[in-house]
């Protein structure tokens, strides 16, 4: 991302920061993506001491109609066990996914998660 599309970046958090510690309480509820275009940047922050999987999936409405896994330009986020301060990054295109996405993720323990969508309005 340049300097101008930095400047213009709209971030919104798919999963508020928190210490989660059971599968079913690490995950969002679907966000609408619609007004995006280009990459979207999605970032993944963990502090674990138990051991997580996370993963995003997109939808063609905020019920989940037609729910599959998001398919990253980079591969899946990396499995996460007892570190600290682990930062993902992962890009998708916005014209490659449903409207709406989420973040889910299966915890073994409990685990300090942040996870944030960085995408670039289609209209400035």
């Amino acid at each position: 991302m340049g300097t101008i599309e930095a400047q213009a970046a709209s971030p919104c958090a798919l999963l508020d920061p928190a210490s989660y510690a059971t599968t079913s309480a690490a995950s969002g509820n679907y966000t609408s993506v619609r007004e995006f275009e280009g990459d979207i940047m999605v970032v993944q922050c963990v502090s674990t001491g138990a051991s997580m999987n996370g993963g995003v999936l997109h939808a063609s409405d905020v019920d989940g109609t037609s729910e599959a896994v998001v398919m990253f330009n980079e591969g899946e986020f990396t499995d996460v066990s007892g570190a600290s301060g682990n930062i993902q990054l992962r890009t998708v295109s916005a014209n490659s996914i449903g409207p709406y996405v989420k973040y889910a993720a299966t915890l073994t323990g409990a685990s300090l998660i942040a996870v944030s969508l960085i995408g670039q309005p289609k209209y400035l």
